[in-house]
């Protein structure tokens, strides 16, 4: 049996997002070398899911945030 280890990150909000507002809000802040990823939205707008540009290590700690600017 394979380790698995996270590929994407999935944030669903409460009503549609200004899909680029909230990409330049999004920010990975551990670890800092896993932005430059991809983003891709539900047709709905309310769920975006981001992939890094590399799978996260197994067992890491990943923390992201999305600042104020997006709307």
């Amino acid at each position: 049996m394979g380790i698995s280890r996270l590929t994407t990150i999935a944030i669903t909000f409460s009503e549609p997002m200004d899909k680029a507002s909230v990409q330049v809000a999004f920010n990975v802040t551990i670890p800092m070398s896993q932005n430059g990823g991809t983003f891709a939205w539900s047709a709905d707008g309310r769920t975006v899911t981001y992939t890094p540009p590399a799978p996260f290590a197994y067992a890491a700690n990943v923390a992201f945030r999305i600042g104020a600017g997006s709307k």
